[in-house]
């Protein structure tokens, strides 16, 4: 399996997390006129150690299941390794793992970030950062109707979407789309957003 087809297989398990974290399922909720929140505290260590211990004792090979934390093990520095070098060579090598089966358990996140920029196959911006006063509602609903119209060459804004449209010109976004997160899941910025046992931090060698 390449790595391309290995994300491509997850690639609607990053909608979908991000949707069950705000319960999406298209119904009003109780919180939806609170102001949004981008961060999410949750104990990842706990979750990626339980979800190991279960795997072994249903079997599964030790080789074929490791923590985050035990992936330096398998990158060793190199003399005179630059940020940069090695930080490619732990990506490469973890991506590797992901097309070989072996299942990565982040144990090292405190954490969701969700994202607060988006941006469409068309060149349209969107920011619904903190500054932008969203509310959960409006960002459960804004991302269900980017995700309806993900891949459009051309689209219509809705009225109430024009207050968080900003030139794209000069404005860094995070993807083109929803669909296309896990072609730049190398991003430190987009790595919360994948499946729990895709979602790493890369490391910042010395």
């Amino acid at each position: 399996m390449s790595q391309q087809e290995a994300l491509a297989q997850h690639s609607k398990a990053i909608y979908s997390e991000s949707a069950q974290t705000y319960g999406d399922d298209g119904a009003r909720h109780d919180s939806d006129d609170e102001p949004m929140v981008y961060r999410i505290p949750k104990d990842y260590a706990t979750i990626a150690r339980q979800e190991r211990d279960s795997l072994l004792a249903e079997c599964a090979d030790p080789d074929s299941v490791i923590l985050q934390s035990e992936l330096h093990n398998y990158v060793p520095r190199r003399e005179n390794d630059s940020a940069d070098e090695y930080t490619k060579r732990y990506a490469d090598t973890m991506m590797d793992m992901v097309c070989r089966g072996v299942r990565i358990l982040n144990d090292m996140l405190t954490g969701d970030a969700m994202p607060d920029t988006f941006g469409t196959a068309s060149g349209k911006v969107f920011d619904l950062g903190p500054e932008s006063g969203s509310t959960k509602g409006e960002y459960r609903e804004f991302k269900r109707w980017l995700w309806g119209v993900q891949g459009a060459e051309q689209i219509e804004v809705p009225e109430k979407w024009l207050k968080f449209e900003k030139p794209a010109e000069g404005k860094k976004i995070n993807s083109n789309s929803i669909l296309k997160l896990e072609r730049r899941a190398r991003n430190r910025s987009l790595v919360n957003l994948l499946p729990s046992f895709l979602r790493l931090e890369l490391p910042h060698p010395n």
